[in-house]
């Protein structure tokens, strides 16, 4: 397995199926059901772990594991069993208000901050014996990382909504709660 293939290969297909609509746009999507989550407002990061290696790298090989070595530990216990396993995740700052960007920045910056950083998986990209279909992807990430934000690595909590429910999901959790969005996918569109 070549892992920045993989990497830069995920980046590029799921980038380019991001399809970006304001909420007054809601209703151009189609019938049917999808998995929602929260956007967090982070960065896009990888965990991987090949044979007994393990790193946390962006698509441009940058490796923060130094800078998160809490976050690396955690999801090196989580995935003590898993000997060829790459996961994508959200790295962000653990705040009582909305996280932000810049506060994800500061923290990677700062030695003092790091404890409050987090890496929320939304994704996996590449495990030896894992099903490419989101359900049972998901099914694996939260029996295998959980979904208590306050650990340091964690996977993003999706919920199966239908096409109908996703506006009440916008009001509560974006103008409601001030999320910086919603991501909502099913197995074609995101």
């Amino acid at each position: 397995m070549n892992i920045l293939s993989t990497i830069k290969k995920y980046k590029n297909l799921v980038t380019s199926k991001y399809i970006f609509i304001s909420s007054d746009e809601i209703d151009v999507i189609t019938k049917g059901e999808y998995w929602l989550s929260k956007k967090f407002d982070g960065q896009l990061w990888f965990y991987y772990k090949q044979n007994k290696i393990s790193k946390i790298i962006n698509s441009n090989q940058k490796d923060i594991s130094n800078n998160v070595k809490e976050i690396k530990k955690d999801l090196d216990k989580k995935l003590s069993k898993f000997k060829n396993i790459i996961l994508a995740g959200e790295l962000y700052f653990l705040t009582n208000e909305r996280e932000r960007c810049g506060d994800t920045l500061s923290g990677l910056a700062d030695s003092k901050k790091t404890k409050k950083l987090r890496l929320g998986i939304f994704d996996l990209v590449y495990s030896d014996n894992v099903s490419t279909n989101f359900e049972d992807k998901y099914k694996f990430l939260k029996k295998n990382l959980g979904e208590k934000d306050n650990d340091f690595s964690h996977v993003i909590e999706h919920k199966k909504v239908k096409s109908n429910e996703i506006i009440k999901s916008f009001k509560n959790l974006v103008e409601n709660k001030n999320a910086e969005g919603l991501i909502i996918k099913n197995e074609t569109n995101i």
